[in-house]
């Protein structure tokens, strides 16, 4: 928001987007926990889904 001399006002109502991709895999790809143990297979599951929500955006 601009005041009359034309300087921007600090807006205390500023809202924090979440990032949407998250959000994406846990709701349409059915993904609340990750299935394999350990830090490597977390981590190997969390990139397949990654790179199937890549996927579906390109299709």
């Amino acid at each position: 928001m601009k005041n009359s001399d034309g300087a921007y006002i600090q807006a205390y109502n500023a809202q924090a987007v979440v990032e949407p991709v998250f959000g994406q895999i846990m709701t349409c790809q059915n993904d609340r926990q990750l299935l394999l143990r350990g830090e490597d297979g977390a981590r190997g599951e969390w990139r397949l889904l990654a790179a199937c929500h890549n996927l579906r955006k390109i299709f």
